[in-house]
């Protein structure tokens, strides 16, 4: 019994002063910053990991044990490396893999060693953050979407891009994920390919010289890896079709065209209309039976052929014998034809073909033209043939019409179908009008190539005349500063913080001078207008001395350059505000410069010089000169800066025409003419208040004279009590003569 007694006392006693040695608890960091790097097990922190406790150097108590990480799914563990330092490292469980997560965020704790070897009475530390970043290894190779491309290119054209290839990097950063480069492996090929991938052709191909190319192009990332292996691009060259006939239309119109941007040319042309007699040729070679294409101007073909040009100034008229007669549902248009872009915007129409009303109307019954690098055949049917609202415009976008290229056009048309042929493919219309059918009427018809006859119109003889072009020099902006030129403050105003406002009440105008010009007199009115420029820079210059910086400055708060494309800068010599800006924008900036001086007692006057520029100092601004005097006083006495205050009640009257200078007789005004009258009534009644108190005063000294000599008359003595005087300001004063 005895023994166990002894045993617990002497365990309550151990508890107790090991509960008295570890008092304080262990410290860490708030937060902790650390980067790993890929499939490395080590992590670097940011501060180092260590724990600190009060205790120390109490054995146990001052010592640190652990390191705790709360959070299951972080694949991290701590260990402590100097109990007696606290110092612990950081260290992967497993491979860590930035393409599975880039960054992990845990909690950590520190525990001391408690008061004893067995740990009893341990503390731990408050919780800490601890973000971790994954740093990226470039071991991924870059790797092509497609296992292999291909493409078609036709013969003797150059294009910007044949194809494009694409790679892509399984790694998590930008820096090794993405492709900085592709690279075509096989040497001596007529291909380039940019940093996107597009491959391009540096020659014109040849289908005689090789039908099939095959290329190897590899990709590397921004770490400079190369694909692990190439991809196969493989490209062949078409063949330029060749002009052939397959099959026999049963109606042929042929018309050989050679149509160009600037100017349009014309090979030659047929019209089949399936008739016995086959084709009609629309552009023959001039002769005396064929006329009408002796005006037109004529190139030589590669084979001699005879080529007709059209630059919009000439067109033939296709004679009413020539022109087909019986067109049905069924007929071709044939021609060769060579054009380019159109220059401008909005293009206008190139007309190959049209056929319209002779006189009075307008009307298109067929046409072929060009617009925007698109071919479109127009066809109308009279109400005898079609009485619903049935297809009449046909439209195909194709890159031949503006490749500037010979190629074979056919149009084949079996209505409602219109089919078109290029080099002896077939095209489809992309887009196909409906519209109803045109009148039937009794007026015949013009078939026109090269242009449409607008039948309606009329032309008239219109005289030459002479104009006369004056070139006058252009008139250049004048830039004009105005303000209060001398102001005065007392000292004490100079001293404060927010210290003076010099150009309080300034003004810059650009006015330029325009001369109205009446050409049929010879004279010319010149005007001032004013306009509205961008300043780019205004400078406020000190006159005499330069700044003393130890008790005097110039400043501008930068609040006042907010919102506005203004900054400054200032030095001993001044302040210089800068920036394309507005004027008023300017004027607000300028408005804010203050002076300050925190010792004037020495100072009498300082002067300033400011000027703006517009144009880079193309054109300069007068150089406005401000001069502030200094009233000292031994008296501390409110100052009022009578200039500064005196325009607070000036309302500002911009003259666009002219700049005018105020005059100082105008700003104090003269006093209204009721003014005038009302004061001397005052006078008037001021006179005679004296001169009735002047009689009194009289009368009351000759009757005490009277007194004084015996009273001879005591009867005649002056009772004063009662005396009233009224006076009407209306009768005393009129026209400025005082009455009586």
């Amino acid at each position: 019994m005895i023994p166990a007694m002894l045993y617990l006392i002497t365990y309550l006693i151990y508890n107790i002063i090991c509960i008295k040695l570890n008092k304080h608890k262990p410290w860490i960091e708030t937060s902790y910053h650390g980067v790993i790097t890929e499939n490395m097990d080590t992590v670097l922190l940011d501060p180092p990991l260590v724990a600190l406790d009060k205790d120390a150097p109490v054995p146990y108590a001052g010592e640190i044990c652990a390191f705790k990480i709360h959070g299951q799914e972080a694949p991290f563990e701590a260990e402590v490396l100097n109990r007696t330092s606290g110092e612990g490292v950081l260290r992967a469980r497993g491979p860590i893999d930035c393409e599975q997560q880039k960054e992990y965020t845990f909690i950590i704790q520190a525990y001391d060693c408690g008061s004893g070897p067995t740990g009893a009475g341990w503390k731990k530390s408050h919780k800490a953050v601890v973000h971790i970043q994954v740093d990226d290894v470039n071991e991924f190779s870059p790797v092509f979407r497609e296992p292999v491309y291909r493409a078609t290119v036709t013969e003797g054209k150059i294009y910007d891009s044949i194809l494009q290839v694409e790679a892509w990097d399984q790694d998590c950063s930008p820096q090794y994920s993405q492709i900085c480069n592709y690279e075509i492996v096989t040497q001596d090929t007529p291909f380039a390919i940019d940093r996107n991938g597009n491959i391009r052709n540096t020659e014109r191909l040849s289908f005689d010289k090789q039908q099939h190319y095959k290329i190897l192009v590899t990709a590397y990332d921004c770490g400079q890896k190369r694909a692990s292996e190439s991809v196969p691009v493989h490209i062949d060259v078409k063949p330029v079709c060749k002009p052939g006939w397959q099959g026999q239309w049963p109606f042929l119109f042929f018309f050989f065209a050679v149509v160009r941007a600037q100017p349009s040319n014309i090979h030659f042309l047929y019209f089949s209309t399936g008739a016995a007699s086959g084709s009609t040729d629309l552009l023959p070679a001039p002769s005396a039976s064929t006329n009408w294409t002796a005006s037109l101007l004529t190139d030589s073909g590669r084979d001699s052929d005879l080529i007709f040009r059209f630059d919009g100034r000439q067109a033939a008229n296709i004679p009413e014998r020539v022109v087909p007669q019986n067109l049905t549902d069924q007929f071709t248009i044939a021609t060769w034809m060579k054009h380019g872009p159109s220059p401008g915007l909005r293009a206008e129409k190139e007309t190959l073909l049209c056929n319209s009303d002779k006189t009075e109307m307008n009307r298109h019954h067929y046409s072929l033209y060009v617009h925007n690098c698109r071919l479109v055949f127009l066809l109308r049917r009279d109400f005898t043939q079609m009485d619903t609202f049935r297809p009449a415009e046909f439209h195909w976008k194709l890159e031949q019409i503006c490749d500037k290229e010979w190629h074979y056009y056919v149009i084949n048309v079996e209505f409602p179908a219109v089919t078109l042929f290029v080099d002896g493919v077939t095209y489809e219309p992309y887009l196909v009008t409906d519209d109803w059918p045109i009148h039937p009427s009794q007026i015949d018809v013009q078939l026109t190539v090269g242009a449409c006859w607008q039948g309606e119109d009329t032309c008239i003889s219109i005289p030459d005349i002479k104009a006369v072009v004056m070139v006058l020099p252009p008139s250049e902006p004048r830039i004009t500063i105005a303000g209060v030129e001398r102001a005065t403050w007392p000292a004490s105003e100079l001293r404060t913080p927010a210290g003076i406002t010099l150009f309080k009440d300034i003004r810059i105008i650009s006015t330029i001078t325009k001369s109205d010009n009446a050409f049929s007199s010879g004279t010319a009115v010149p005007g001032i207008l004013e306009v509205m420029h961008n300043l780019d820079y205004c400078d406020v210059l000190v006159i005499g001395e330069e700044l003393n910086p130890e008790h005097e400055s110039l400043e501008i708060h930068h609040s006042s350059l907010l919102g506005k494309h203004l900054d400054a800068t200032n030095s001993t010599s001044g302040i210089s505000i800068y920036g394309v800006d507005s004027m008023a924008h300017y004027e607000q900036a300028i408005r804010q410069v203050r002076y300050r001086n925190w010792r004037p007692a020495g100072l009498s006057e300082r002067r300033f010089r400011l000027s703006c520029s517009e144009l880079n100092g193309r054109y300069t601004s007068n150089e406005f000169n401000l001069e502030i005097g200094v009233l000292h006083s031994s008296e501390p006495v409110e100052h009022v800066n009578h200039m500064a205050a005196e325009s607070q009640y000036m309302r500002p009257v911009h003259h666009p025409l002219m700049v005018h200078t105020i005059n100082s007789d105008h700003i104090s005004g003269t006093p209204p003419a009721a003014t005038v009258v009302i004061v001397m009534c005052i006078a008037a009644l001021v006179v005679i208040v004296v001169l009735g108190i002047y009689r009194i005063h009289t009368t009351h000294q000759e009757a005490t004279k009277e007194d004084e000599e015996g009273g001879k008359e005591p009867e005649m003595d002056w009772d004063d009590s009662t005396l009233t005087i009224t006076v009407n300001p209306m009768e005393v004063c009129r026209d400025g003569i005082i009455l009586l």
